[in-house]
């Protein structure tokens, strides 16, 4: 599946925080979870960087605290699980008028639910943060199903849920044959940066 993103966007000639197979096995043993050999070949491939100006795939190998997958993991197991508190604490979620919005909202973009279903690593099953879209969506595994799907969150409850791994959700991404609330990538490039 790489090679259909390679073959769309050209990686840098000198990736930068890339990692090799010893490595990948050391993330993969401090996490506890054996992340996808897509995502290692991802990284081995474009290193840190910015895709099409806005798409980030965090990386275990940078020590820049915005784009390293370990930090990541921490602050948004945080966001995620205040979120969920907050959201099913609001007693005003189980209103009918409130619930049929939510309905209308699934409906009209897409979404594959509202709310926070899924549990966050470490906890098994959990949901783990992998990129981010310009701060607004951020991209998830859920390690509950097998093989893993990807777990979309924007600004709002909804999420969207994709059976697919993270090279071809960003291929199909890049291609336009996934857009997320009406938002697209036009620009089809690589920017290497920590």
């Amino acid at each position: 599946m790489i090679s259909k993103i390679v073959s769309l966007i050209s990686p840098p000639q000198f990736p930068i925080y890339t990692g090799d197979i010893q490595q990948h096995k050391q993330v993969s043993q401090k996490l506890g979870i054996e992340l996808p050999y897509d995502y290692f070949k991802l990284i081995d491939n474009y290193g840190s960087g910015v895709f099409c100006d806005c798409i980030r795939v965090y990386t275990p190998y940078t020590e820049n605290k915005d784009t390293n997958l370990f930090n990541a993991i921490r602050l948004e197991r945080t966001l995620y699980n205040n979120c969920k508190s907050f959201f099913y604490s609001d007693k005003d979620n189980d209103h009918p008028k409130i619930k049929e919005y939510f309905k209308k909202q699934i409906q009209l973009s897409g979404a594959s639910g509202v709310g926070y279903p899924f549990d966050f690593y470490p906890q098994k099953n959990g949901i783990v943060p992998w990129g981010t879209w310009d701060s607004t969506y951020m991209f998830y595994w859920n390690t509950s199903v097998k093989p893993w799907s990807i777990v979309v969150y924007g600004d709002d409850e909804l999420y969207f849920e994709y059976n697919t791994c993270i090279s071809d959700f960003l291929f199909k991404l890049f291609t336009g044959e996934i857009v997320i609330e009406g938002n697209y990538l036009q620009q089809k490039s690589f920017y290497p940066c920590p």
